[in-house]
């Protein structure tokens, strides 16, 4: 099995021509990668799970991520007209809250690899554009 840091690694140089307006943070030999999106207690994150599949969230955590979360479900029909189905999970007792979108992926097979890699960023582009203007209308307290 090839390995999660040649795969960010592979993922960075795919982004860095195509997606220049995406702050994808450092590769490492995680199962997933950061993207900053300029709000403190919101990312995005990319993720390679064990069962096969790749997946794009919205991360929310600090003190107004419940608030946040509940402000962006109840928007939910129109984000997911402009993103497609999510789900929304939401645990108790755990601080972070996530809302994400999966694919299935072949993660040993690099010749798939930039299909995967313009899944991602095409996801994060229509994340970022679903939900960040929402999340910078209700900016978290200081």
């Amino acid at each position: 099995m090839s390995s999660h840091i040649e795969y960010w690694v592979a993922l960075h140089q795919f982004a860095r021509d195509l997606a220049p307006e995406l702050d994808l943070g450092s590769p490492s030999g995680k199962y997933d990668l950061n993207v900053n999106l300029g709000r403190p207690g919101a990312r995005l994150a990319f993720t390679r799970l064990k069962s096969g599949s790749i997946t794009c969230e919205l991360y929310l955590t600090g003190e107004d991520a419940r608030e946040a979360f509940h402000a962006l479900r109840a928007e939910r029909d129109a984000i997911e007209a402009d993103i497609g189905r999510l789900d929304w999970l939401e645990r108790e007792g755990v601080v972070a809250r996530r809302v994400l979108q999966a694919r299935d992926a072949a993660h040993d097979d690099v010749r798939d690899w930039p299909a995967q890699h313009a899944w991602f960023i095409d996801r994060a582009r229509r994340f970022r554009m679903a939900f960040l203007p929402r999340l910078l209308e209700r900016r978290p307290a200081p």
